[in-house]
């Protein structure tokens, strides 16, 4: 959070989140359930870890939900109906933003992508001029 209050501070950033959510109830159980599958357990066993256990392991995470899209359209308004950039930055590997980025591309502006390596899609990269940051960079100058 201290991140985000120090990038809000910079001249010509704006910051935008979304609440977090947590897992539907079958979300979690299926990961439940994929843990208890991943154990090597005997067939004896198996029943009574599901039967008692279900409830003891896992995690129950929060993610935000809709920031994809939101940062997708603000691309869009930005770049396009705005018209306030010629250059559009994404910070980010995910390949679904490969279309909102296809049409800035059309109406003759440029999209650069950067990520860190874990999960940088070999599609964005391939489609569009990037550069991938080092994590232990973002660890040691960003995040304080």
């Amino acid at each position: 959070m201290r991140f985000l209050e120090d990038i809000r501070k910079l001249p010509g950033f704006v910051v935008k989140t979304r609440k977090l959510q947590r897992h539907s109830t079958q979300e979690v159980l299926a990961e439940k359930q994929a843990i208890i599958d991943s154990l090597d357990l005997c067939d004896s066993y198996r029943p009574l870890i599901e039967a008692n256990c279900r409830g003891c392991i896992g995690n129950i995470r929060k993610r935000e939900k809709g920031v994809d899209v939101m940062m997708a359209v603000d691309m869009l308004d930005i770049c396009i109906i705005k018209n306030e950039c010629n250059q559009c930055i994404l910070f980010s590997g995910d390949a679904d933003f490969l279309p909102a980025a296809e049409i800035i591309k059309y109406h003759n502006k440029q999209v650069y992508s950067t990520s860190v390596p874990a999960g940088y899609s070999r599609e964005l990269r391939e489609k569009l001029p990037h550069w991938i940051i080092d994590k232990n960079i973002i660890l040691t100058k960003c995040m304080k």
